[in-house]
């Protein structure tokens, strides 16, 4: 039997390789975490940025369709204006006593419906 110190060629070897191996796969491991880490944060900020940027381009295509809906609200109710005031225009305009006479016509009109609703009570009964 060797003693401590009376180490074989072949030992000596296997001891070498196990430890050339340890160190090595502890430095690569201590490198891949710092690249890991380092690949989380750039990867972070890269998603941070792209999410940004998406949000302002929704937000920006949003705003022109709302923009462009308003304007086209505008221009339809600018043209049914203008026939409107044609449509009024040729029919004589509108003058102080047209507003006494749609006023008439709205108390005769309400007079007929309350006499209407006597009526229909009177025959469900």
């Amino acid at each position: 039997m060797r003693g401590l110190g009376q180490w074989g060629i072949r030992t000596k070897v296997v001891a070498l390789a196990v430890a050339g191996v340890a160190v090595t796969g502890g430095a690569m491991a201590g490198v891949s975490a710092w690249q890991s880490a380092r690949s989380a944060d750039t990867t972070q900020e890269s998603v941070t940025d792209l999410v940004e940027v998406s949000v302002a381009r929704t937000a920006a295509g949003a705003h022109d369709v709302v923009a462009t809906q308003g304007q086209s609200t505008a221009a339809r109710v600018d043209s049914l204006l203008a026939v409107a005031l044609d449509v009024l225009a040729d029919s004589g305009g509108l003058a102080a006593d047209d507003v006494g006479r749609a006023h008439a016509a709205a108390v005769e009109l309400d007079g007929l419906s309350q006499e209407l609703t006597r009526l229909l009570a009177v025959f469900t009964v």
